[in-house]
């Protein structure tokens, strides 16, 4: 449920400065390469304004902990239980 509402959020707010594969890579990998792109985050703060920070950190934040739970339960990349 959390990472639904997450997954939802990011692509609410990517959605309207970024698309397509951009979009897509940007919500298969929070906080990576894609993020550090001078256009996209200084559209982001355009329309994050002063939650910007409060929105990064919370990007982070959760991909790490979803990471971390993944990992825990043995998932792979798909979502799907690894079986060894």
């Amino acid at each position: 449920m959390e990472y639904a509402m997450f997954s939802n959020t990011m692509e609410l707010i990517l959605s309207s400065c970024v698309g397509g594969r951009s979009l897509e890579q940007m919500l298969t990998d929070p906080g990576g390469e894609s993020w550090k792109d001078a256009d996209i985050e200084h559209e982001l703060r355009h329309i994050l304004q002063t939650s910007y920070m409060v929105f990064m950190e919370t990007v982070l934040s959760m991909s790490e902990a979803l990471t971390d739970f993944a990992g825990r339960l043995r998932l792979g990349p798909d979502g799907k239980v690894r079986l060894c």
